[in-house]
């Protein structure tokens, strides 16, 4: 597009303007002058034919004057622009004819016909580019003749229009051409600060810093809007500085939340849900390679319970920040640990899969030192089950699971030490989860029954009996004491078994037991 700025279009319209308005002064002085020439060539025609009818009354008043009239009529050789001139009589006979120069330049037959004139009237008439005289020789009623002259008035003007254009035109020229570089220099003086805005919203646009300001320049609404345009950069700076707080806001949030969605908030661990997916891409990638393996230990801390009990939560929490802090020191950069809940803690072991017993081993023995929190020495240990991914048959879940088996083999064989799964473990552990899906079901069914063990001083005399529960489970068989009682301990059933007990046996005191003469 040619016009890509507005000084070139200022330019461009006020060319056209100046342009337009010189053309139109132009034509209409040349129609001026065409007109003002055509009076003036009529004026001196009708003072022409005046003077040459009055001077003819005196040689047509003469019996010879056919001589005269030739001398005469060559008169007219001095004016250029006379094409003809007839003589008539009263009658309008021709009498005597003059061809002037214009006509004997022309080729082919005369040029005027003055045959038949008689219907012309007396006065001066433009026709066809010529003007023709007509006059009456004598007055009347002595009418001695008539005189036609005609004159060319076309070629004239048409030489004086020529010749007015030419004297004109370099003046209009250079009036136009210095009213353009007045109207450019005016104009630049004008639109610079409109420039100035643009250049200065382009430096807007590709800095983004809307901290600019622009000087205030020129005047009128210029100035004005370049005022407007600071107090708007004003605004958007200040919505800019609001719109970047809440965006770091969001941001900061945002990474708080993506935090919290994979770190345990107190030891900074990976979380369960992180340390899964690590895991199961893991997996994924060894069943799609078909080759090597992994380890995922089980980290159960002994003792813990205690000590929040005796020290409290805080001193707890501590501890498992100490924890947390040792694991991490035990275990290679490549390989990941994370807190599964409560005191249990995942290991990714994927450096050393073959030999993980020297790591577990640092686990055990490293945990089992004496942690210095709130200036109190607490002691714990650590049972460690290990589990290899191929014995789970690749799968996230069957390879954690088997790894609590592992660990939960670790303490009932002493605590403070590791053991790896094996399939025979799954058996026991298996009963135990049918073990603790069926308390509930057995206490619903009356399959638990009290044993009531007689206690007696030390001279043999009764001082009272021991309940003693006992399960005799439709589906287990008889399940020991040592057996259900943890397991509904672990499994958060031991209050209901608990009610049944303490329900049970005040039944059995106020039907059995109140006619014995021993306190029970």
């Amino acid at each position: 597009m040619l016009i890509r700025s507005i000084r070139t279009a200022v330019m461009l319209l006020s060319l056209i303007s100046i342009a337009l308005v010189a053309t139109s002064v132009f034509y209409s002085a040349l129609r001026e002058h065409r007109e003002l020439y055509t009076r003036y060539v009529e004026s001196d025609l009708r003072a022409l034919s005046d003077n040459m009818a009055s001077d003819l009354v005196g040689i047509l008043s003469k019996s010879d004057h056919f001589f005269d009239l030739k001398r005469y009529l060559l008169s007219l050789e001095p004016y250029e622009n006379v094409v003809g001139a007839a003589i008539f009589d009263p009658q309008w006979n021709v009498l005597e004819l003059y061809a002037g120069q214009a006509m004997l330049e022309s080729q082919g037959d005369f040029p005027v016909d003055f045959t038949d004139w008689k219907f012309f009237e007396s006065g001066v008439l433009r026709d066809d580019g010529r003007l023709i005289a007509v006059r009456r020789i004598g007055e009347p009623p002595l009418v001695m003749g008539h005189l036609a002259l005609i004159v060319d008035l076309e070629g004239p003007l048409l030489s004086s229009t020529i010749s007015l254009a030419l004297r004109i035109l370099p003046v209009a020229i250079a009036v136009i051409l210095i009213m353009v570089g007045l109207f450019y220099v005016q104009a630049s003086r004008w639109l610079w600060p409109l420039t100035q805005l643009s250049e200065f919203a382009r430096k807007v646009q590709e800095t983004k810093d809307y901290r600019l300001k622009i000087p205030v320049y020129g005047k009128y609404e210029v100035s004005s809007l370049t005022q407007d345009i600071n107090n708007m950069m004003d605004a958007i700076r200040v919505e800019s500085d609001i719109n970047q707080e809440y965006v770091e806001l969001l941001e900061q949030r945002r990474e708080e939340m993506e935090y919290l969605a994979n770190y345990d908030s107190l030891t900074h661990l990976l979380n369960r849900q992180s340390f899964m997916g690590i895991l199961d891409a893991s997996l994924r990638e060894l069943r799609d390679s078909g080759e090597g393996d992994l380890v995922v230990m089980f980290v159960d801390l002994d003792g813990f319970k205690e000590v929040n009990d005796t020290l409290g939560h805080e001193v707890g929490d501590k501890l498992l920040v100490e924890v947390a802090e040792r694991l991490k020191s035990y275990i290679p950069r490549e390989d990941v640990v994370s807190r599964h809940g409560g005191d249990e803690f995942l290991v990714l072991c994927r450096t050393s899969p073959d030999h993980p017993e020297s790591m577990a081993e640092d686990i055990v023995s490293g945990l089992r030192t004496t942690f210095l929190i709130d200036s109190w020495e607490v002691r714990i240990s650590a049972s460690v089950g290990i589990a290899r991914a191929s014995e789970g048959g690749f799968d996230t879940q069957d390879t954690i699971r088997n790894a609590d088996v592992a660990m939960y083999v670790a303490k009932k064989e002493g605590k403070s030490q590791y053991c790896f799964f094996q399939e025979h473990m799954l058996i026991e552990h298996q009963r135990k989860i049918d073990i603790a899906n069926a308390i509930e079901p057995g206490l619903e069914r009356g399959e638990f029954y009290i044993c009531y063990q007689p206690k007696v001083s030390s001279d043999g005399e009764p001082r009272g009996v021991e309940a003693l529960v006992r399960w005799n489970s439709q589906t287990l068989g008889r399940v020991s004491p040592s057996d259900f009682v943890p397991i509904a301990e672990r499994s958060g059933k031991i209050s209901a078994l608990t009610d049944w007990v303490v329900e049970r046996v005040c039944r059995d005191v106020a039907d059995y037991f109140q006619d014995l003469p021993v306190p029970i």
